[in-house]
């Protein structure tokens, strides 16, 4: 995609730039008063990056689905969520490999609190990938079963956010919430009828009740030239709209200096969102504005210290938004 910046994103900065300085101690008041922003104001940044050193680091530095790196992401994700308390559960399927050709098991890991209404889906991905498919994989010389595939910003920097989610709002909701790092996201394929097959959030999208709402949370790393930005998609459902509006409103408080841009497009399935659309069911995609950067898919998709290309900040800010649109969504 080209990162010329549209019209919409140089009048949004030219904006920002006029009446930031001015707002800013205003903005500050009421993340502090309003409760959303008292929960957001928790989101620990240097607890984020550890979290996104620790998935791109695990065995053989990849998480690609049927590998050992999973497995231990698993291990990892299961025992830092038990020590909060909570109950993790891990939910199995098999999934037809991309780049093996054969059939493996794949698993999610799954956690809930809350009590009341239909339940809300936040998901990440946790598998990962270093080619867009096999002949990708064999012009750049990536091997699936051995060569890393780090991972940070596609989805570590998504799985991280989750995390936080949970450490920061476990037991604080009266609506269900449930948590759900999800495996074979980068196996996934298109259907004939345009939404994705093999996904691990389709065992989930389809067990939902009527009512249910999902926001898929992948890619947070990256920012644009001039800061923060991050895009919404959706589909024009009036369900999917309710959470679009939740995060929109929450980035004014929360993290006004994020340029958040809300899409229409229904025909965008290629993340866990899609799963929870070909459902009927209310879905957005929390993403990064420029996600077909020069690291996607790639061996270099690693968040290292002082590295530019990739911001911890942008990252953070993100996550304030996704705790103070669930407080929102939530009660």
């Amino acid at each position: 995609m080209s990162s010329t910046p549209s019209q919409f994103g140089t009048r949004a900065r030219a904006h920002g730039r006029a009446i930031l300085p001015a707002v800013a101690p205003w903005v500050m008041l009421l993340a502090a008063a309003w409760p959303p922003g008292q929960f957001a104001e928790q989101v620990d940044a240097a607890r984020l990056a550890a979290d996104v050193a620790a998935l791109q680091s695990v065995d053989g530095a990849t998480r690609v689905t049927g590998s050992e790196g999973i497995a231990e992401a698993r291990r990892w994700l299961v025992a830092r969520l038990e020590a909060l308390g909570l109950a993790p559960e891990l939910e199995g399927f098999v999934v037809r490999h991309t780049f093996f050709g054969r059939d493996v098991h794949a698993a999610n890991v799954v956690v809930a609190f809350g009590r009341s209404g239909p339940p809300l889906y936040l998901v990440a991905h946790l598998d990962s990938k270093a080619a867009h498919d096999r002949e990708d994989a064999e012009t750049v010389g990536w091997r699936a079963a051995r060569d890393p595939a780090p991972g940070a910003d596609d989805d570590a920097s998504g799985a991280a956010a989750l995390l936080e989610v949970a450490r920061i709002l476990k037991g604080r909701t009266e609506r269900r919430v449930v948590l759900a790092w999800v495996d074979a996201e980068e196996m996934s394929s298109m259907s004939d009828d345009g939404f994705m097959t093999n996904l691990g959030s389709e065992p989930l999208a389809r067990a939902a009740p009527d009512g249910a709402q999902a926001i898929a949370v992948d890619m947070l790393l990256r920012p644009r030239p001039w800061g923060a930005s991050l895009r919404i998609y959706e589909d024009g459902r009036v369900s999917s709209a309710a959470l679009r509006d939740a995060l929109v409103q929450a980035s004014w408080i929360v993290a006004p200096e994020v340029e958040v841009r809300p899409r229409l497009a229904p025909g965008f399935t290629w993340s866990d969102h899609g799963s929870f659309w070909a459902e009927g069911l209310g879905a957005v995609l929390l993403i990064e504005d420029d996600f077909e950067h020069e690291r996607y898919h790639r061996v270099t998709d690693r968040l290292a210290p002082e590295d530019a290309f990739y911001s911890v900040e942008q990252l953070t800010a993100a996550t304030r938004v996704l705790v103070a649109a669930v407080v929102l969504l939530g009660g």
